[in-house]
């Protein structure tokens, strides 16, 4: 009987052990209950109710991307291809999870087919002045396509290379 009792004690201390996490500061905790998302949390040591609740880490840190060779016409007409260098975060975890599998994948292809458009409203001589100015602009533009996602773009820079034009 002492078996029994002892066997049934390890397994209850197991089972409320289980639903400890250890998150480290780069990462967040989104909790699922039943399915639904109930929160993030951060750092440090979490507790989820076993068999209940369900939780998925996700790393907040800064990433790097950069897009591919992007073709855009600027508004006095001269080509460019453009390649964008990209430091994006994940802001809002529970964004990130529940509105996109790869929400940083889905804010660079959102940045890569508002790009051309963006570039269009500008003039070549606004492109080859102050390159600081024009990334600022440019990030704030972006950031209204990627704030979907949860993602923020930290920083942007772009290598402008004038394109060919046809004779």
């Amino acid at each position: 009987m002492v078996e029994i009792v002892g066997g049934i004690l390890v397994l209850g201390v197991m089972i409320v052990m289980s639903g400890v996490k250890m998150v480290k500061e780069h990462d967040r905790l989104v909790v699922f209950r039943f399915g639904k998302i109930i929160g993030a949390r951060g750092q440090g040591l979490q507790y989820i109710i076993p068999f209940i609740d369900h939780s998925l880490l996700i790393d907040a840190r800064e990433k790097l991307l950069k897009t591919g060779e992007v073709a855009a016409v600027t508004r006095d007409g001269v080509p460019l291809t453009v390649i964008c260098s990209l430091r994006l975060q994940v802001r809002d975890p529970v964004r990130a999870v529940s509105r996109a599998e790869s929400p940083l994948e889905h804010a660079l292809d959102a940045v890569t087919a508002a790009l051309p458009e963006s570039l269009s409203q500008l003039d070549s001589r606004k492109l080859s002045g102050d390159s600081g100015a024009l990334s600022g602009l440019l990030k704030t533009e972006m950031a209204r396509h990627t704030a979907y996602w949860g993602v923020k773009i930290k920083g942007l820079e772009l290598s402008v290379r004038a394109g060919q034009q046809d004779e």
